[in-house]
């Protein structure tokens, strides 16, 4: 098969290299890797995602296919599935191995001059609460991933927004940058940490967790976890002796945006 498309990408200190057959794709992969990727010419990484597009367009519709070094990871009908399934694993693959920050994943904004950490996986409703803080004047840093440096400190990973439209298979990009919202740039200390759980009618009564109870929690939501769990705690040591932990069930984002940054301007 011919590859009009190949490129290698360094993200996080993390090298993949990526193909396609189709040439349409080329312009469109950069929006799904990673924040701050750099790209170069193919080098042979030793982790190779092929792209392969069914340019076909008989009754049978497209099937795409997602390979990772030979291994099929995905079949799609779509492109844009196509290229979901491939920043997914992508992204996943990258706070995995980074070598020298932890993935937690996690919304993130800036308060204040300080990282506000919302925990928690799919479906915990975390991208439309850190959509509501920014709405209300927060710095955007991240809804998926809290990228922490060794001293505890987190950095933007500001990919759009990712909004899911009901949908248990589909999410639609909203746009995170309008007039008057700030994007994060440097890292921030974390001042503040609230793991909450959305539950339609549930109410907002945060109780404090002990640094041990508070690692313990962050800890089931990083990505190197098992891989690296030594590093990974004592990163997460460095937030939770710092800053308190809260945590809660809620209802709709938009009744608990004051409380949370009530408690982050006390913290």
């Amino acid at each position: 098969m011919e590859w009009p498309v190949r490129l290698s990408v360094t993200a996080y200190g993390v090298s993949i290299d990526v193909r396609t057959n189709d040439a349409r794709m080329g312009e469109g992969l950069a929006g799904h890797l990673p924040p701050g990727s750099k790209t170069a010419e193919f080098l042979d990484t030793g982790r190779v995602y092929s792209l392969v597009v069914d340019q076909d367009e008989g009754p049978g519709g497209h099937h795409n296919l997602v390979y990772v070094n030979g291994a099929l990871l995905a079949r799609c009908a779509t492109l844009q599935a196509t290229l979901r399934a491939f920043e997914a694993d992508v992204q996943l693959y990258v706070a995995e191995m980074a070598p020298e920050h932890i993935f937690v994943h996690s919304g993130v904004v800036g308060y204040r001059g300080r990282g506000i950490l919302l925990p928690g996986r799919s479906f915990a409703g975390k991208s439309t609460l850190v959509s509501e803080l920014v709405r209300a004047g927060a710095d955007y840093y991240s809804d998926e991933y809290a990228v922490l440096d060794s001293a505890g400190g987190v950095h933007a990973y500001p990919r759009p927004l990712l909004i899911r439209n009901g949908r248990t298979s589909g999410v639609a990009k909203q746009r995170i940058h309008p007039v008057g919202v700030r994007a994060g740039d440097g890292p921030l200390p974390v001042g503040l940490v609230v793991m909450s759980q959305f539950r339609s009618g549930g109410e907002w009564r945060p109780r404090r967790l002990s640094p041990g109870r508070g690692a313990l929690a962050l800890l089931a939501n990083t990505v190197a976890a098992r891989r690296i769990p030594e590093v990974a705690m004592a990163t997460l040591h460095h937030v939770v002796t710092r800053a308190p932990i809260v945590t809660s069930e809620r209802g709709e984002a938009s009744t608990v945006v004051e409380p949370i940054l009530e408690l982050a301007a006390q913290a």
